[in-house]
């Protein structure tokens, strides 16, 4: 019986989808300016890493979840980084595939572009040249224009995230040479690396073949909250503000299962020293820079990833605090992530609370209801 009411459940979310086709004449960005509208799951598929293809029944059991939006990342880009710039056909076909499936799940869905001319993904950023060679950013402005004039209109398609988690300093950062937002500020600045600019340039090109699908931002250096002060509003009026968390790093990217501690003491960039990660650093002192952007702008904000590798002491209610937060200031959010990883995978559990036992997974699912 069990079973028979889980498919009748799977048929009924293909029969009556969570958007009509009334859904067209919906603005979509009304959307995103209703507080905490939007909450779900980043999803992606990247071949060589452990991560492992979706089928339909993953999408659907992330919709049953309640979560009404899915992130589809785009591991690698549909385009190559290097000159002469040429379309993978295969990564093509994966992303119109996860699209086909989250239209046949009634999901909606932001696309995340983390790749493409000039720019490898974040875990390979070392080899990206597009933040002073104006060529590359034209080329990757016109791929960022063709999947909107691909999906831009389709009423599920609430969002391109034109760039995840830009990070042109990553290296001098990671070294100690640059400590600060204001020193980091000042050395693009020395390097002529306008990021806002660049980000700039795309919107106006995506706008010229389409004036109203949300477009989504990030800051640089991860869009870490914690290095938030740099980021700047964009005259475009219909501009999602996206920041990433998962912070203390020590604790959120530990290598192994339960070896750290939330509430516990981690260094904090905020403040430069170490301090006592809890709900209240978090809300005080963490994401300050990120209400105060919102409440000065009044803006819409994504906390677009947040989440930890594996299960750790307090866990959930790290996790918890952070939707917590995002439920009270309004936000939108979507965990990293679901069904993550390859079950054969030695690290089959990484980012994957579904397979961190009822607590985690009980703790996750009260969020959509």
């Amino acid at each position: 019986m069990k079973k028979y009411l889980t498919n009748l459940f799977f048929c009924l979310l293909l029969i009556c989808p969570g958007t009509s086709s009334a859904a067209g004449a919906v603005d979509k960005f009304k959307l995103w300016n209703t507080p905490g509208y939007f909450k779900g799951f980043n999803a992606g598929y990247w071949s060589s890493h452990d991560d492992h293809e979706k089928s339909i029944n993953d999408i659907l059991a992330l919709k049953a979840t309640g979560a009404n939006l899915i992130k589809i990342n785009i591991y690698g880009g549909t385009v190559e980084w290097q000159a002469p710039y040429r379309e993978k056909k295969e990564a093509i076909r994966w992303l119109h595939r996860m699209i086909e499936m989250a239209r046949e799940a009634g999901l909606y869905y932001v696309i995340d572009v983390r790749a493409g001319p000039g720019r490898m993904d974040v875990s390979d950023e070392h080899q990206s040249t597009i933040w002073t060679d104006v060529e590359e950013q034209k080329q990757y402005a016109q791929m960022l224009v063709g999947y909107v004039r691909k999906y831009g209109d389709d009423p599920l398609c609430v969002g391109l995230n034109l760039m995840v988690e830009p990070n042109p300093l990553w290296k001098e950062i990671e070294n100690d040479v640059i400590e600060s937002p204001q020193e980091l500020k000042r050395a693009l600045k020395k390097r002529e690396m306008d990021i806002h600019g660049m980000f700039d340039f795309f919107i106006k090109e995506v706008r010229k073949v389409n004036s109203t699908l949300p477009l989504i931002v990030q800051n640089v250096q991860y869009s870490d909250p914690e290095w938030w002060g740099l980021m700047e509003k964009y005259t475009d009026p219909r501009i999602v503000y996206d920041v990433h968390s998962y912070v203390p790093i020590e604790y959120t990217h530990a290598e192994r299962p339960y070896k750290k501690r939330y509430p516990g003491s981690y260094w904090c960039q905020a403040l430069g020293k170490e301090a006592l990660f809890n709900r209240g650093l978090l809300e005080q002192v963490i994401f300050k820079d990120v209400k105060e952007f919102q409440k000065k702008h009044r803006v819409p904000i994504l906390l677009g990833e947040f989440g930890m590798e594996f299960p750790q002491h307090g866990g959930e209610a790290y996790l918890s605090d952070h939707v917590g937060i995002a439920k009270s200031e309004g936000w939108h959010f979507c965990l990293w992530s679901f069904r993550s990883n390859n079950p054969e995978s030695r690290r089959h559990i990484n980012f994957d609370p579904e397979k961190w036992g009822e607590p985690y997974w009980r703790e996750v699912l009260s969020w959509f209801h």
